[in-house]
């Protein structure tokens, strides 16, 4: 797995090589994405539990369903904004980091491109629901 380098106009790194944003988007950022670990703790107390009480009691907590989806949903447009904002991804290059800089060049126009337009269309999608 490969880290795609940040934005250096945006970000800066630290002493433990993480990325930050200075400033106050950085910081809000930064806020969002622990509020986001949070809600990703309660989602899974919520399965662990709701299993739990079906498999022991025969019980279902209420709409529970209904308030995972909610916290999933919150959990993935909160982390494609942190992305977008940051301009890091991790994931599995293994065709660009075996080609030469030409290469990769296009690769990477091609990938800003791609995630733009992706962004759009959830944007669309998003508003006609």
């Amino acid at each position: 797995m490969t880290e795609h380098p940040p934005n250096p106009d945006m970000a800066a790194s630290d002493s433990a090589g993480s990325t930050r944003s200075p400033g106050f988007m950085g910081r809000f950022i930064d806020s969002i994405e622990w509020i986001a670990a949070v809600f990703v703790g309660i989602v899974a107390a919520d399965i662990f539990l709701l299993v739990v009480l079906r498999y022991f009691f025969n019980y279902q907590i209420p709409d529970s369903y209904d308030f995972g989806r909610l916290l999933l949903g919150i959990l993935i447009f909160w982390g494609i904004a942190a992305t977008s904002f940051r301009g890091t991804h991790i994931t599995v290059d293994l065709v660009y980091a075996n080609v030469g800089p030409r290469a990769q060049h296009i690769i990477a126009v091609f990938r800003s491109e791609e995630h733009t337009s992706e962004l759009q269309s959830r944007g669309l999608i998003s508003y006609a629901v």
